[in-house]
């Protein structure tokens, strides 16, 4: 049995072009916008989870020992620092020295900073807080590893590019995860009480219990060496009550179970809703969606009457894998922990057409899945979605694809296939119109046969340990789950898996989304 994978994966591999390029992965973070009435408005960025080296090799202000650290949930953080004019819109007067409505609201102490969060929280618009010493850095650092920037003056307000001032934010350049101003400018107070760090590994750490300084993170670089104070780990305290000119904030919102925004939605008839957003300008894809009470649906328009439909998958555990080499062993435990989106039919040429304005597919037809695409040209259109406003997509990991496809099933095959998928046997060697096979037990249509979807993950051995959220990150090739018409039904298994490079191309291969829940 393992020659005939071996033979097959050959075959696969002798259809399809052949390239080590390979695109980087789509930009996975995503905005949300509040409006405080009379055009002013509070723009965030969705931080998604992860582990960072905190703190520095250097004592400077206290920033040693280096630890590993791991921040276990997403959260908003606003763009900017908070202005004057979104300080004045909740507390009704403005206690800056430096005055402008678009410049850092200073001279608030951390507790002003808690009186703001509190009438902020009680407008509706959702639940506030100072970030903690953690997610600043960790959001600061967006990746990066060094102390600091290596583009300091472009992106930093210091003393020798600003002077005796404030300057409006958002003016210079962002940063990786698009937050401006995340060094120098002001100050920015954190929730946590200032200790020593503990070179221990740290989950989600809030600081010590009890202090009597607060942290603040940024640095202004108003002093001797301009640089100094603006490093991504410097880090000092201040008394809560304490007052002065270079002291800000910005603010975390915290994310809402399952749902996002609502702004500009109008029901769809009988699924979820039709999407009617404007992106927010210079910052990413806003997520505004209502759902259909008591369903996962939600519908997105693309334009043109061309509707994307994506329904919910909530988190939960399988066995993914098989004991047989060619369904993908060894069996193994997997967790997916977070919930998502996952596109209820495969792409449409008419979607990638509204969204490309071209058609790549050898089959033509409206609501046949496009094909003739690679993992490049998915990454590209996905691209072009994500800067719709319409949320936040990708490709579906291999685990979520499997944990879709078996919908709570345990067997590698569906007992009705052929009312399930089309394979060699019954296509006519040719795609057919998403959704008219049978769906499986969670509303997902073609996830076996039609053509072969493509994954984010790149081919990897299964490894035999339990996995949270599994992907693969290194390799050559990029993972094909599903089968298609053109293979035979042996391979239209929820546990069976190829590979291709990732500018490979044919007339059997497609894709469909994954939106990711804001």
């Amino acid at each position: 049995m393992k020659r005939k994978f071996a033979e097959l994966l050959m075959v696969l591999k002798s259809l399809l072009s052949r390239s080590n390029v390979k695109s980087e992965l789509a930009d996975r973070t995503a905005a949300c916008r509040l409006d405080f009435g009379g055009g002013i408005m509070l723009d965030f960025v969705f931080v998604l989870p992860g582990k960072f080296l905190m703190g520095s090799k250097n004592n400077v202000y206290g920033g040693k020992p280096v630890h590993e650290v791991e921040i276990t949930q997403p959260f908003y953080l606003g763009v900017t620092e908070v202005t004057q004019a979104q300080w004045e819109a909740v507390m009704g007067a403005n206690p800056s020295y430096f005055k402008g409505a678009t410049l850092p609201v200073e001279n608030v102490s951390w507790e002003d900073c808690q009186v703001f969060i509190e009438k902020l929280n009680g407008k509706g618009l959702g639940t506030f807080r100072l970030p903690t010493e953690a997610e600043w850095e960790y959001s600061c650092r967006a990746g990066t590893t060094g102390d600091y920037t290596v583009k300091m003056d472009e992106m930093a307000w210091v003393r020798r590019n600003i002077g005796d001032t404030t300057s409006p934010v958002g003016t210079k350049e962002p940063n990786i995860l698009g937050l401006h101003d995340m060094l120098g400018n002001v100050y920015e107070w954190c929730q946590d009480w200032y200790a020593p760090y503990n070179q221990d590994k740290q989950t989600d750490p809030k600081g010590a219990a009890v202090g009597s300084l607060r942290v603040v993170r940024g640095g202004w670089g108003g002093w001797g060496d301009t640089y100094l104070s603006s490093r991504m780990t410097y880090r000092c305290g201040n008394s809560p009550a304490g007052r002065d000119n270079l002291l800000g904030f910005r603010l975390v919102r915290e994310r809402a179970e399952g749902t996002g925004v609502v702004v500009n939605s109008e029901r769809a008839e009988g699924t979820g809703a039709v999407v009617n957003s404007e992106r927010a300008e210079g910052t990413r894809p806003v997520v505004r969606l209502e759902f259909e009470q008591g369903t996962g649906a939600v519908s997105l328009d693309l334009g043109g009457g061309v509707i994307l439909v994506l329904v919910l998958i909530r988190p939960g555990k399988f066995m993914m894998g098989s004991w047989r080499a060619i369904h993908g062993s060894p069996e193994h435990e997997v967790t997916i922990s977070q919930p998502f989106y996952l596109g209820k039919y495969e792409v449409t040429q008419a979607q990638w057409q509204a969204v490309r304005g071209s058609n790549p597919s050898k089959f033509k037809g409206a609501t046949l899945p496009v094909e003739c695409v690679s993992w490049d040209d998915c990454q590209e259109f996905i691209e072009k979605l994500n800067g719709k406003g319409l949320g936040t997509f990708r490709l579906p990991t291999e685990a979520e694809w499997e944990y879709a496809c078996r919908a709570g099933i345990t067997d590698n095959y569906t007992r009705d296939l052929d009312e399930m998928a089309w394979h060699y046997n019954n296509s006519g060697k040719m795609t057919h119109p998403v959704g008219m096979k049978k769906a499986n037990p969670w509303g997902l249509y073609d996830m076996l046969g039609n053509v072969m979807e493509w994954c984010q993950d790149s081919y990897v051995d299964y490894r035999q340990e339990m996995q949270i959220d599994p992907i693969g990150t290194w390799g050559f090739d990029c993972v094909l789950r599903g089968g298609c018409w053109f293979f035979s039904p042996i391979y239209c298994s929820a546990a069976f898996r190829a590979a291709a490079q990732p500018c490979s191309r044919s007339d059997f291969l497609g894709f469909r989304l994954v939106m990711m829940v804001q």
